[in-house]
């Protein structure tokens, strides 16, 4: 008994939506014809066969594909749906001859489908706006021609242009021009990035100033609004543990409800409560107002709009189940790099030993460093980037993760760089220097470059927003750097000197004391990510492999995002129970009248209909958070 709006395949998003704007049409068609009907059965109420004919005719236009949809779901084994108990009940009202209920609970129900629908879709819509793309044209250069094409045909290669206020939808790099871009789309950056030749270009990305000739260095399938778009939408799909169990309570609920509206008829008749055509009317009465259907329907919408509110806010949530998994969190455990920091390490000192050549130790340096895609190895290659070196005189490379790089020379020279722990599980002697990256040639320390990376300034007013959680630092930096982060952060625990593998064994013990989140991004992070209860990553920017595992994305790379992720979830929690306790509330004093008074069965109708529109505004408030 699921929500049908909820259900979006993001490959043929623009096609469903086409059928969804055809489908409001019908609603509205039906809706016209069935009050049409009504009317002119009012009319003609004491021509008894005109008025029945007018009424089931009317009927079977409003309710034929509810039929075809009770169909559908008794044959994928779902006996007892709402769209049965719809059927049985007015079904009951004609043979009793309440033809105009009848068509009433048809056209109430049908109003208020398409008010889930244009809910539901509404929150979608906010989904799509996060990443805002116009996949209808691109411009492809070819031959110094310029064709518009659909951006799902580009290339690797293929150079597009790119003109102010239009955005980018496939990654890429800057061939010709220069300019202000807008990222926000994507990272929520609120100030334009300037680019230039060479610089890279992310899809999602508006054109603020100049035209700009982009090389296509990612398909559209590949690309990173693509991706995200993809993410967002299917988040719906993984369903939350509190949404599977209330569905299976309905399985349980539905059969039983309807045993007990049988049972009100010789129950009510025999002991004389009512007539027997009275206890037919409130026994299908009964029925209609024991569907589930507000609840069933509230909770993944809840999830729905949470998950879109949280994403125009640059938090993606993979599904509804992570935001339970949220609320439940006592733990958070932080890698350094690019989580607490800013991850764009820069070379601040070089340091060479007396008697060593300058040329030499750089090339050496460089030599060490030059197959590394470690963020620090980037930041020295960058520094010394008008120096040259010879590759070919490399022979071996082994690079020990969080420690550093072995790398052997034709000649049979044997580098050794990286940190404090390098040198000293080869017995090589040098002092410790904060941040430092050492080299020794041959086990003889000759010198090291000190290369910092600055904490973001975001992340002291995060850590106080996240103090009711006990905030671990898992870092690959030595005891002193940790200790002094920890105590600037108002970090409860660190831990030092850690390898990938020794990461995860920490984090293990972690999560035996309870629900623990990891936040981390980069590639050495993905083991850590893979086992947390809630894994975050952070940075659009970040590892491929680590966004791809975490749970949550968050794009900006903004530590304070991981409190607005709780405060989502903690709304979503509220919400989802307000729902519950409310619904059941007014069904069980409504049922109370039916049974007991002379209630309408429209009126029954028209307060469980009235209570799915109620709930779903309701569940559309998970879309905002206050700060």
């Amino acid at each position: 008994m699921s929500c049908r709006c909820c259900e979006c395949n993001h490959g043929e998003h623009n096609h469903e939506h086409h059928h969804e704007s055809e489908n409001y049409l019908l609603l509205i068609i039906k809706i016209i014809i069935g009050v049409v009907a009504f009317v002119i059965g009012h009319i003609f109420e004491d021509n008894t066969t005109l008025c029945l004919i007018i009424t089931l005719i009317a009927y079977v236009f409003v309710s034929y594909d509810i039929f075809i949809n009770a169909f559908k779901e008794l044959k994928n084994g779902d006996v007892f749906n709402e769209y049965l108990l719809m059927i049985i009940a007015t079904i009951g009202a004609f043979f009793i001859g309440e033809y105009h209920e009848s068509l009433t609970v048809m056209l109430l129900f049908i109003i208020g489908e398409m008010l889930q629908g244009i809910a539901v879709d509404k929150s979608r819509q906010s989904i799509v706006k996060l990443v805002g793309v116009n996949k209808s044209i691109a411009h492809l250069k070819k031959d110094n021609v310029i064709i518009d094409v659909n951006p799902h045909d580009l290339k690797k290669g293929d150079i597009v242009i790119l003109k102010k206020g239009e955005m980018l939808t496939i990654d890429g790099k800057v061939v010709n021009g220069s300019g202000n871009i807008d990222n926000s789309n994507l990272t929520g950056e609120t100030l334009p990035k300037f680019i230039d030749v060479n610089d890279e270009v992310i899809s999602g990305s508006v054109n603020l100033d100049n035209v700009l000739e982009i090389e296509v260095v990612n398909e559209y399938k590949d690309s990173k609004i693509n991706k995200t778009l993809t993410l967002v939408e299917d988040a719906n799909d993984r369903k939350s543990k509190s949404d599977k169990i209330i569905r299976k309570i309905a399985k349980v609920y539905t059969p039983i409800v309807i045993v007990l509206a049988i049972l009100i008829i010789p129950i009510f008749t025999l002991t004389k409560i009512s007539t027997l055509t009275e206890s037919i009317y409130k026994s299908l009465s009964f029925l209609l107002i024991s569907c589930p259907c507000a609840i069933v329907i509230s909770v993944p919408i809840t999830y729905f709009a949470a998950i879109g509110g949280a994403s125009k806010k640059g938090v993606l949530i993979k599904g509804a189940n992570f935001l339970d998994e949220l609320y439940k969190v006592k733990n958070i455990a932080f890698d350094k790099t690019g989580t607490i920091s800013e991850g764009k390490y820069k070379v601040s000192k070089v340091h060479i030993n007396e008697g060593i050549n300058k040329d030499e130790f750089i090339e050496n340096m460089i030599l060490a460093q030059s197959l590394s895609s470690h963020p620090i190895a980037l930041s020295i290659k960058e520094y010394f980037k008008n120096y040259t070196c010879d590759q070919s005189k490399i022979k071996n490379v082994n690079e020990v993760a969080g420690v550093g790089m072995v790398v052997t020379l034709n000649d049979g020279k044997t580098l050794y760089s990286g940190k404090k722990k390098m040198m000293d599980e080869h017995k090589i002697e040098c002092e410790y220097v904060d941040n430092a990256e050492y080299l020794a040639i041959n086990g003889k320390f000759v010198g090291y470059i000190v290369v910092e990376d600055k904490i973001k300034g975001s992340s002291y007013e995060a850590m106080k927003s996240l103090s009711k959680y006990n905030k671990i630092l898992l870092s690959e930096d030595n005891e002193k750097y940790c200790q002094k982060i920890a105590n600037s952060l108002g970090i409860n625990k660190y831990y030092c000197d850690l390898l990938p593998e020794e990461k995860m064994k920490i984090l293990s013990s972690i999560i035996k004391d309870g629900k623990t989140m990891f936040v981390g991004g980069g590639v050495n992070d993905t083991l850590s990510i893979s086992l947390a209860d809630v894994s975050v990553s952070m940075g659009i920017r970040g590892s491929e492999a680590s966004q791809e595992y975490s749970d949550v994305v968050i794009s900006n790379g903004d530590l304070e995002n991981i409190g607005v992720a709780f405060k989502y979830a903690h709304k979503t929690r509220r919400l989802i129970l307000e729902n519950l306790i409310c619904i059941m509330l007014i069904k069980i004093v409504v049922m109370f009248l039916i049974l007991f008074a002379s209630v309408p069965m429209w009126l029954a109708v028209f307060s469980d209909a009235g209570l799915c529109i109620l709930s779903i505004i309701n569940s559309m408030r998970a879309n905002t958070i206050h700060k």
